[in-house]
Formats: structure tokens, C-alpha cells, sequence
């Protein structure tokens, strides 16, 4: 274990996955974007998985090596499928 950049301490190497099914327009969006922009960069010995709706993202973002995005397409449907995907 040790701190990383961000002061944290945890174990490298961690796989880590992000749920933001539920981030779909407005705020939730944009902390969406900020936190794959960042957290990729602040931790490059962990891998990310981001589960997302069908929205953009900035191109920059899917370039990073150490983050995969999957769109879910249930995610982009009504509340009941996002909650049966959830499950």
C-alpha cells in the first residue's frame, strides 16, 4: 500500500469500475467527463472500466490506455431496463 497522488492510500494494480449508467445529461454528465479525465491519469497502474449510457465524450478520453468505456444500451432506455441492467 502506499499514497498516491491524490493522497490516497490503496493497493496498485486495482481493477476498478466506474457505474455511471445514470449519468445522462446535466451535472451528472460533466462530473462524469472531469472524473475520466482525471482518474486514469492520477492512478496509471490501475485499470478503469466505465459503464456509460449512449452520450458524447470528449475524444481525448477514449485514448487514455488505462480506461475502457462500454456504453451500455440499456442505459439510454427507461428506468426499468437502467435498473434491471443494475442487477
Amino acid at each position: 500500500m502506499f499514497a498516491g497522488k491524490a493522497g490516497c492510500v490503496y493497493n496498485s494494480g486495482m481493477r476498478i469500475l466506474i457505474n455511471a449508467v445514470s449519468a445522462r445529461a446535466g451535472g451528472g454528465v460533466s462530473y462524469l467527463i472531469n472524473l475520466l479525465q482525471s482518474l486514469p491519469r492520477l492512478c496509471p497502474d490501475d485499470q478503469f472500466l466505465a459503464a456509460i449510457p449512449d452520450i458524447r465524450l470528449p475524444v481525448e478520453i477514449s485514448t487514455l490506455e488505462n480506461l475502457t468505456i462500454r456504453i451500455i444500451p440499456e442505459a439510454s432506455g427507461n428506468v426499468l431496463k437502467r435498473y434491471f441492467w443494475v442487477q
